[in-house]
C-alpha cells in the first residue's frame, strides 16, 4: 500500500492519464458504476425511465446551450458546497446518473455523493460527448434565442 501512490504517478507519466489521477485523488469508480451512453439511454428512454435521475453537473451556461431532455442541473460547484444543501433535497434511495461534457466533473460529483450516503449513484462515461456520438435526444434552449437574434445582444 505503501507504494500506490509511486504507481498511480508511474501511470500517469506513462500514458495512464486520468485514471491515475482518480486513483491519486481517492475518487475510484467501480466498473459497475460507469455506464455507456448507450446503457443510460435505453434506462431513461426504456421501461426503467422512473426509477433514474440524470443529473448534469456542468456549469448553467452549458446546460443552458445543450443538455439531455429531462436532466437535473446541479452544477458541481453546488455539490461541493457544504452543507451540501442541494444533494440533500435529493431522495436517496433514487438511482442517480451523473454527467458533464467527458466525465471529469462527474467522477468529482460521484465522489461526494457516495460520501453523503447516496448508494445508488452511476456515471454516464464520455459524458455529453458520448451521448452525442450515441445520438441520444437533446435540447438547445438558447439556439432558438440566437436564430432570433435575442442571444447576441449587448
Amino acid at each position: 500500500m505503501k507504494y500506490l501512490k509511486f504507481y498511480a504517478i508511474l501511470f500517469i507519466l506513462l500514458g495512464g492519464g486520468a485514471g491515475g489521477y482518480f486513483l491519486l485523488s481517492g475518487n475510484f469508480i467501480p466498473q459497475e458504476r460507469r455506464l455507456s451512453a448507450e446503457t443510460v439511454i435505453e434506462k431513461i428512454t426504456g421501461e426503467e425511465k422512473n426509477d433514474y435521475l440524470l443529473i448534469d453537473v456542468r456549469e448553467p451556461w452549458e446546460n443552458q446551450a445543450i443538455r439531455i431532455p429531462g436532466s437535473k442541473l446541479i452544477p458541481l460547484k453546488i455539490i461541493e458546497s457544504e452543507p451540501y444543501e442541494e444533494i440533500q433535497k435529493l431522495n436517496k434511495n433514487q438511482k442517480l446518473i451523473l454527467y458533464c461534457t467527458v466525465g471529469v466533473r462527474s467522477d468529482k460529483a460521484y465522489g461526494i455523493f457516495t460520501k453523503l450516503g447516496f448508494d445508488q449513484v452511476y456515471v454516464m462515461n464520455g459524458g455529453l460527448d458520448a451521448w452525442m456520438e450515441e445520438q441520444g435526444p437533446l435540447e438547445t434552449p438558447s439556439i432558438p434565442q440566437w436564430i432570433e437574434g435575442k442571444g447576441c445582444e449587448s
